[in-house]
């Protein structure tokens, strides 16, 4: 954001201040491409042919570095807006135009753009006294950029600056030549002239002189009085001292650029010269001189310094510090921002260095990054340090710093960037951190403080079992029935317990993870073997491999076992009375994929999302028991192990839960 708005305001410096109009198009073309971050940035001109058809002509390219220019290429010459269909109705509306190349309809202009690797686009017209003169394109050859809305405006600005500034080179350019002209073009030309003779004090105004002011002939005094009242009380004495200091040959010419009143009330703004003669004395005895009409000019360059300076007044006005360093880390400029953060003024900041108000601590590792950005093109920093304000108070800033060339011909660069206070979001990221750990220190203690419990009732319940076969049939039959039932609430707030606790560690952002790499496929038969292989129903988990490889994937075994558990089981769980569930491993050539398959109850579909909130269970899942933890937890491991969880599931017709791993990077196998 800081480079676009300087480039911006720099172009339009450039506008504003620079003679040759070809040269200044050539570098508005390189700060535009290097401060949107584009590949390539051009100007198209239209010109018409004799056939009186609108043609395109290239005319000035900047190009980012490893982009082919395009400047000369034959493909460019004679093209015809026809070739184009919707270009010119787009353009001559004078809005933007933008968008992705493989997103555009017209076949023949995306396929002119992909032969020269283009991603995006944007257009931006330039009109000059309301014809349509061109346009500025701004291509990505790298990437897609969606352009966002507020980005074009601001670019389209400056195309409308450049047609005032071509219709600025017309106007100056009319002037130019009527100054070069002058003796021809007096006679045919709309210039006011005027001739003073000193020594009879007689001064006389051409007709085209008076109607500058809105006069005819016979309306306007010929006197020097006359001349006084009409022109701007702010600028008389200006003007008298010009004309005096030139005629007492102080100056060696006479030029002035004044208001003067016009008939109906209003200010014009006139641009006047003129050549005297002198006696042998070096007394002024004649002057003869010319005037012309440049408020449309003047115009116009007040409201490119107004845009100028409404860029500046953003800049000072953004709620960051924007900054530039010179080669020894010193400010070259600041904007008001940094005297709030700081508490310090312009004079103690500026050719000052940054080092000076960051913290010792952290001063090596801001000279790292910066000192790393001349070692690489077109790369920024970001980095966060701590300063010290004017009152002694600590702030935590977030810098972002990038090079630029200020001269790219001479390699002469700066670095620029901005300066974000983050002090309140470190303070609001210390509470949570607290609040976090307090959170699962207080649901570990929890869960273990009631495993104790839950193990004394479970081992008493075994004896009261054991203990029933000596006693009356019934009662043993009746005993065994309850105490099954309690056992199985025990492993169920067992199981719940073990979830909290993976919960809470993966919120408290302190997992502990024990990763290796392993051959998943051998896990996973491990783990149905152990845990599945008799079920009360008599089912059995059905076994697949597709594609058998040795390529290990770094997984935690316990909390993988601990997952792969908990799918299994809810796959037997919501299935009763169905079907075998299906455990299907699939090596994929970049990635393994463990789909569990059941033909049971299914989800019903606008709920399928909610399953990953903690504690939500199925609407249809009311009868059966469950803890509405088992797949946030999974989905938090698979996080971890910078995996990915899918769901799929049709109402009445089963579940698929697949979970998708990144192979190790080492590609380690196992003969």
């Amino acid at each position: 954001m800081v480079n676009f708005l300087k480039g911006i305001s720099a172009a339009n410096s450039y506008l504003l201040q620079e003679s040759d109009i070809d040269w200044c198009l050539q570098k508005v073309v390189e700060i535009l491409g290097y401060s949107t971050q584009v590949d390539r940035c051009y100007i198209f001109t239209n010109h018409t042919k004799d056939n009186g058809k609108l043609m395109l002509e290239y005319t000035q390219e900047w190009c980012n570095i490893n982009i082919e220019p395009q400047l000369g290429n034959p493909i460019f010459n004679d093209l015809y807006y026809d070739q184009f269909p919707g270009l010119y109705d787009e353009l001559i509306e004078n809005k933007p135009y933008f968008g992705l190349v493989r997103e555009n309809h017209n076949k023949l202009f995306r396929e002119t753009m992909e032969m020269q690797s283009i991603y995006a686009y944007l257009f931006t017209p330039i009109f000059c006294d309301s014809v349509f003169w061109g346009w500025i394109g701004y291509d990505d050859c790298t990437k897609e950029r969606k352009w966002k809305q507020e980005d074009t405006e601001v670019l389209f600005t400056v195309a409308r600056n450049i047609g005032l500034r071509l219709h600025r080179e017309q106007s100056e350019k009319k002037f130019k030549i009527s100054e070069e002209h002058l003796n021809f073009a007096i006679n045919i030309s709309k210039q006011g002239m005027w001739e003073w003779d000193l020594i009879k004090n007689k001064i006389s105004f051409s007709p085209n002189y008076m109607a500058m002011l809105g006069y005819k002939p016979n309306e306007f005094e010929h006197n020097y009085e006359n001349w006084k009242i009409h022109v701007n009380p702010e600028d008389l004495i200006f003007a008298e001292k010009n004309l005096n200091d030139y005629l007492w040959k102080k100056t060696e010419s006479y030029s002035v650029e004044i208001r003067m009143r016009h008939k109906n009330g209003h200010n014009i703004w006139i641009k006047g010269g003129g050549v005297a003669e002198w006696d042998e004395q070096g007394k002024p005895k004649y002057i003869f001189g010319t005037q012309m009409d440049i408020t449309e000019l003047k115009a116009q360059q007040a409201l490119i310094e107004q845009q100028r300076n409404e860029y500046d007044e953003l800049i000072n006005n953004l709620a960051e510090t924007v900054f530039k360093l010179n080669k020894n880390l010193e400010f070259s400029f600041l904007n008001n921002y940094w005297y709030i953060i700081s508490g310090y003024n312009k004079h103690e900041s500026h050719n000052h260095s940054l080092l000076n108000y960051i913290l010792e601590e952290d001063k090596a590792k801001t000279i790292k990054h910066l000192e790393s950005l001349n070692k690489s093109e077109n790369e920024s920093k970001i980095f966060e340090v701590k300063i010290r304000n004017k009152e002694g108070n600590i702030r935590w800033v977030q810098i972002i710093a990038r090079k630029y060339y200020i001269d790219s011909e001479n390699e002469k660069s700066a670095i620029a960037g901005s300066i974000i206070d983050i002090t309140e979001r470190k303070e609001t990221e210390l509470k949570a951190l607290e609040l976090s750990e307090l959170k699962s220190d207080f649901v570990t203690m929890a869960s273990h403080q009631f495993r104790t419990p839950l193990t004394v009732i479970y081992s008493n319940i075994e004896l009261l079992e054991n203990y029933s076969n000596k006693i009356d049939q019934a009662v043993s039959v009746k005993l065994k029935t309850l105490g099954k039932r309690i056992k199985n609430e025990i492993n169920r707030m067992t199981e719940l317990m073990n979830n909290i606790i993976l919960f809470g560690k993966h919120n408290s952002k302190v997992p502990s993870l024990s990763s290796k790499p392993l051959l998943l496929s051998k896990l996973c038969k491990k783990v149905v073997n152990n845990y599945f292989s008799a079920q009360q129903d008599k089912r059995v988990i059905e076994f697949e491999i597709i594609n058998e490889t040795s390529r290990l994937v770094n997984v935690d075994e316990l909390l993988f076992t601990h997952i792969l558990i908990n799918i299994i089981s809810n796959a037997f769980k919501y299935s009763e009375g169905e079907r075998n569930p299906l455990l299907t491993i699939n090596h994929k050539p970049d990635y393994l994929q463990i789909e569990v398959c059941d033909y049971g109850i299914g989800i019903p579909k606008n709920e399928i999302d909610k399953l990953f909130n903690s504690f939500y269970r199925a609407s249809n899942t009311n009868t059966i028991k469950g803890s509405g933890l088992g797949l946030v937890v999974a989905r938090q491991f698979m996080e971890l192990h910078n995996g990915r969880i899918d769901l799929k599931s049709k109402l009445g017709d089963g579940c698929t839960v697949t979970l998708t791993f990144p192979y190790a990077k080492a590609k380690n196998s196992i003969s």
